[in-house]
C-alpha cells in the first residue's frame, strides 16, 4: 500500500517538476521565482478557459435550431468546449490554492528547526528549473517525497550515476529538510549500500549532523 501511494503521489510530483512548480529552497528569491512561474501557468489556463467559453458561445449559436440527426446523438461541440473551459478553470483554481499553501509553508519553515532523516533514494525526477523531486524510503519503512535544488542534490546525483542504478546497490543518504514545505536544505552524507549488506562509505560524505 505504501509503495502504491508513493507511486500515485509521484505522478503529482512529476507534473510539478515538469511545470517547474517545485520549490528548490525557502528563501525569498526562490519563492518569488515560484510565484512568477505559477502566475504564468494561471494566465495560460485562465486565458484558455476564456477562449473556450467564447468558442462555445459561437458554436452554440451555429447549432441553434438545428435538429439532431438521430436520437442519442453525441454531445454538441459547445458542450465539449464548455466542459474543457470548466476543467481549465479548475486547474487555475488549483494552481492558486497550491501556490498559497506552499508559499505559506516555506515562509513558516524559515523560523522552524529543520528535520534530519536517513533512508534510501529510490527515484529522482529532473527539472529544468526549481526543485528536483526525490523519493526517499526512510529507515523506518515510510516513503517520503521531498524536493531540493540541483546544487543540493549534486552529490546524490553523482553517486547514483556511479552506481549506474544497479539492482545490487542502493544509495543511502542523510538529508536535512524543512518539514512543512518538504524542501531539502542539504545532503549531510551518502553511502553506497550493497544488497549483501556490505557498506562502502562515500568519500564526499559530509560530517554527521
Amino acid at each position: 500500500m505504501r509503495v502504491l501511494r508513493a507511486g500515485l503521489t509521484g505522478c503529482a510530483w512529476w507534473i510539478l517538476a515538469r511545470t517547474r512548480l517545485c520549490l528548490a529552497g525557502i528563501d525569498e528569491l526562490e519563492v518569488r521565482r515560484f510565484l512568477v512561474k505559477r502566475l504564468q501557468w494561471m494566465v495560460l489556463s485562465a486565458g484558455g478557459a476564456a477562449l473556450l467559453i467564447a468558442l462555445g458561445g459561437t458554436l452554440r449559436t451555429e447549432v441553434a435550431g438545428q435538429p439532431a440527426l438521430w436520437q442519442g446523438s453525441p454531445p454538441h461541440p459547445d458542450l465539449v468546449a464548455y466542459g474543457a473551459a470548466a476543467f481549465l478553470a479548475l486547474v487555475t483554481l488549483a494552481a492558486w490554492r497550491y501556490g498559497q499553501a506552499i508559499v505559506g509553508r516555506a515562509r513558516s519553515d524559515r523560523n522552524a528547526t529543520p528535520a534530519v532523516c536517513r533512508g534510501a533514494v529510490r527515484r529522482i525526477v529532473p527539472a529544468r528549473e526549481g526543485g528536483w523531486p526525490v523519493l526517499l524510503q526512510r529507515d523506518d519503512g515510510c516513503w517520503l517525497w521531498l524536493a531540493g535544488s540541483a546544487d543540493a542534490l549534486a552529490l546524490v546525483r553523482s553517486r547514483m550515476a556511479r552506481t549506474g542504478g544497479g539492482r545490487g546497490y542502493r544509495l543511502s543518504v542523510v538529508l536535512v529538510h524543512h518539514r512543512r514545505s518538504r524542501v531539502i536544505e542539504k545532503v549531510a552524507g551518502t553511502a553506497v549500500v550493497a544488497m549483501e549488506g556490505a557498506w562502502t562509505p562515500s568519500a564526499e560524505a559530509a560530517e554527521p549532523v
